[in-house]
């Protein structure tokens, strides 16, 4: 019988059985379905266009394999294409022959239209050939580094600068104290045209006292110093007894039982006296005291007394020489215990940078071993003894003695690279005299342009004198010269000595040319130069507006001292 459903009405004590029979047709006896009572062509109606939304697909149910052809090719080029990472196009990825343009653009020489667009700007000018606005005549064309024509210093901001600065810093901080080296001719031991020297007064000595007033530091030290000034005429702290041979930067006595009394310009309790042990034995006295006998060996070599421990004060060594030919060659002091500014002036009157050998005894770069009393072995070999390094080294050497025996603008050169050579580690600058008498003309040009070379080559500053003064006629027309009508008066020596102070230690200056006795200066204060008769006169200047440099006081005023102005 066909499996029907029960018949509403009918079917009495049937009906249950028929609808058991009707249901066991497409479900088990637990009511599951029936698999093959399930047809899955007469479910699978086709849905109607638009009907099925994304809702209604279940997440990754559809298979690349189930999207037509044309999808999934679209899809494979997509995959296959470049991605930029995130730090760029690396080089590598691009054309070979757009690499091999980038490198060559890279090796192409690129002119801007602005230098000032340049970070380097010393290396843009040499490679474009532009030299500074301003430069003296005889500067080169190849000179890289800004001129700052208000100071007349060519690379104020120098390499060397940043060092020097740090050191003043430490200076002002009282942290530390400076030892700065001075190498220079007749215009650094303090020779004003005329005798007598005075050191104190010298180029050196003024830009120490400039740096005292500037950093508040008020220790200044007379540090490694020649025994002699120049030919015939000792440095000023010593006193001289007998016959003496004095030049080269050494005194010689030549006549027994001569003697030289050292006298400290400063109060100090160190001090330190140096000569060659080739001279006879002597003997020498501290104080009045005791004499103390030195042994010498006959040998070419530097050696030195050494007095630690005194009282502070001034002090006076007597060197008793018993016999002929005693060399001293230097002399030092110093106080213990104190931060101070070292200078070291190891400069003499006719120094001759070169290397020739002619005129080796003023000659700075002769070392060699067969002249025991040249410069150059002297100063290296009292270097050397003396233990002493040096914070900042400083040439001026003016080219009227350059140009004298038979020298060359290459042996110049040579010869202040020897010089600063006998600092290494320290900060140089450079200072390029004025060219006075008896100098040729050709060799002073290029001596000239070879310190704004050698500045270039130490990345140094570099104070032009020459350009500062307007040269020579205007440097004797405004009464700056001494009386040889060459050598600096001590009032501009002074202000030499400033400008170089004030520059290293970066804060303003204000030089001229021209000296009248009172200067109004551009922020109100005034520089105070003493004049024949105004001793001891004070001129007429206000109350408090003046600062009075130097070792003298106005009390004590002097004719030719200068009273120079230090601004803040």
């Amino acid at each position: 019988m066909t499996s029907r459903l029960p018949t509403p009405g009918g079917d009495a004590n049937t009906w249950g059985d028929i609808l058991n029979d009707f249901l066991q047709q497409s479900h088990n006896g637990d009511g599951t379905l029936i698999p093959a009572a399930v047809n899955t062509a007469a479910t699978a109606a086709t849905p109607a266009d638009g009907s099925v939304t994304t809702a209604k697909v279940a997440d990754g149910a559809i298979t690349n394999a189930k999207l037509d052809t044309a999808t999934q090719t679209t899809l494979a080029q997509v995959a296959s294409a470049y991605v930029k990472p995130a730090s760029g196009i690396p080089e590598t990825d691009l054309a070979s022959g757009v690499q091999t343009s980038l490198a060559s653009a890279d090796g192409a020489a690129q002119k801007s239209a602005n230098l000032s667009d340049l970070a380097d700007k010393s290396a843009a000018r040499q490679n474009l050939g532009v030299a500074p606005a301003g430069l003296p005549s005889y500067a080169p064309t190849t000179a890289a580094n800004p001129w700052d024509a208000s100071k007349s210093v060519y690379n104020v901001d120098g390499a060397s600068m940043h060092t020097v600065r740090a050191k003043l810093a430490k200076l002002a901080q009282n942290t530390a104290g400076i030892h700065i080296l001075h190498m220079s001719d007749s215009t650094g031991i303090g020779f004003p045209g005329s005798l007598p020297i005075v050191e104190s007064k010298s180029i050196p000595f003024r830009m120490a006292k400039a740096l005292s007033q500037l950093t508040g530091n008020p220790y200044i030290t007379t540090g490694l110093t020649f025994a002699g000034a120049s030919a015939n005429i000792p440095a000023d702290a010593w006193t001289l007894t007998g016959t003496w041979s004095v030049g080269s930067g050494t005194i010689l006595s030549t006549v027994a039982n001569s003697t030289a009394t050292l006298t400290t310009a400063q109060q100090c309790t160190n001090i330190e006296i140096y000569y060659s042990d080739a001279s006879p034995s002597f003997s020498y006295t501290v104080d009045g005291g005791s004499s103390v006998a030195v042994t010498t060996t006959s040998t070419s070599t530097t050696k030195k007394i050494s007095l630690s421990g005194l009282t502070y004060g001034i002090h006076t060594v007597v060197i008793t020489c018993p016999t002929v030919f005693t060399l001293l060659t230097g002399f030092r002091w110093w106080t213990s215990g104190l931060n101070q500014i070292h200078i070291h002036n190891l400069s003499f009157g006719g120094a001759k940078a070169n290397n020739t050998g002619l005129d080796a005894s003023v000659d700075w770069s002769n070392k060699t071993s067969t002249n025991p009393v040249g410069l150059g072995l002297t100063a290296t070999q009292m270097i050397s003894v003396s233990g002493l390094s040096f914070d900042i080294a400083g040439v001026c050497i003016g080219s009227n003695d350059m140009a004298s025996g038979n020298k060359n603008a290459a042996m110049i050169v040579t010869g202040i690279q020897n010089m600063i050579g006998y600092a290494p580690g320290a900060a140089p600058y450079l200072v390029h005299e004025i060219t006075i008498g008896g100098t040729d003309a050709t060799l002073a040009a290029t001596n000239g342009a070879n310190f704004f070379t050698l500045a270039d080559q130490y990345d140094c500053p570099m104070f032009d004198w020459e350009n500062y003064v307007n040269g020579l006629s205007s440097y004797v027309a405004d009464g700056q010269a001494g009386a040889d009508g060459l050598h600096p008066i001590f009032g501009h020596q002074n202000l030499i000595g400033t400008w170089i102070a004030h520059t290293l230690a970066q804060r303003p200056f204000y030089g001229e040319n021209n000296f009248p006795g009172v200067v109004g200066l551009p922020d109100g204060r005034y520089r105070l130069i003493e004049s024949a008769g105004a001793y001891p006169h004070r001129p007429p200047v206000p109350a408090g507006g003046v600062d009075y440099v130097g070792a003298d006081q106005p009390t004590d005023w002097m004719v030719g001292d200068t009273w120079d102005q230090l601004s803040s």
